[in-house]
């Protein structure tokens, strides 16, 4: 797990935010790995600029865990 993420997920839960509630973040924390942690963890949607950089993003990684987590 990325520091970023560790770090939304404690703010997220030390926050009053109820399951099924959104949080929002800037690019400094935002990942698509922190979405889907803070709703696979704590039930909570989220939103987050994420830097379109692809040069050295790992995008056929990402792809094959979306997948396997959605299904589709």
């Amino acid at each position: 797990m990325h520091v970023q993420t560790a770090e939304v997920l404690m703010q997220v839960e030390n926050s009053e935010v109820k399951r099924g509630g959104w949080v929002g973040g800037d690019a400094w924390f935002g990942s698509v790995v922190t979405a889907v942690e803070v709703h696979k963890t704590l039930g909570i949607h989220s939103t987050f600029v994420v830097k379109n950089n692809s040069k050295c993003y790992l995008l056929a990684a990402l792809h094959a865990v979306l997948k396997v987590r959605q299904g589709d």
